[in-house]
């Protein structure tokens, strides 16, 4: 009966001294996707950034949860022509399994027609230089960078011998 006491008592100690080591981690109960927690503190790995307690990809800043419209504001002919867009929405989608990557979908009504465009890793607000063939076998060349509140983009149809200038909230 001794040694049954004995070991209750020890097992007693050994489950108070775990509990005081696991309340005292102040990781304890953090989860951090996409980083580690360090002191209680989500630490994020590239290409994420702390909102509020958990690391969110750069590209989801731009887009919230869901997917946003973008407005074509002016579209230029090769004369120079340029007429203003109006009531021309995309949708436009952030990556799931690349952190500077988005997607303007459907672009010009077709279908297959995605353009899919890479912000900087470095400062998150310019869009790189990109030459891009489509699904619909359009060849698109687009760049852009964050103005104000909005990212507007700028995109090139040769064959069609357009510049589009499409902008979105940020």
């Amino acid at each position: 009966m001794k040694t049954l006491m004995n070991s209750f008592a020890g097992f007693a100690l050994t489950l108070m001294s775990a509990l005081t080591v696991i309340s005292c981690d102040p990781c304890s109960g953090v989860v951090c996707n996409n980083g580690t927690c360090s002191n209680g503190t989500c630490i994020c790995e590239e290409g994420y950034e702390r909102n509020n307690s958990s690391c969110v990809a750069v590209n989801k800043l731009y887009v919230g949860t869901g997917t946003v419209s973008a407005t074509v504001i002016t579209v230029n002919d090769i004369s120079g022509v340029s007429t203003t867009a109006s009531n021309i929405a995309y949708t436009l989608t952030a990556s799931e399994t690349d952190p500077y990557m988005f997607t303007l979908e459907r672009f010009n009504g077709l279908i297959k027609n995605d353009i899919t465009f890479t912000i900087s890793p470095s400062n998150y607000e310019v869009v790189q230089l990109e030459t891009g063939l489509t699904g619909a076998g359009n060849t698109y060349t687009y760049s852009g960078a964050k103005v104000g509140s909005q990212v507007q983009l700028t995109i090139k149809d040769a064959a069609a011998e357009k510049t589009y200038t499409v902008s979105f909230v940020a």
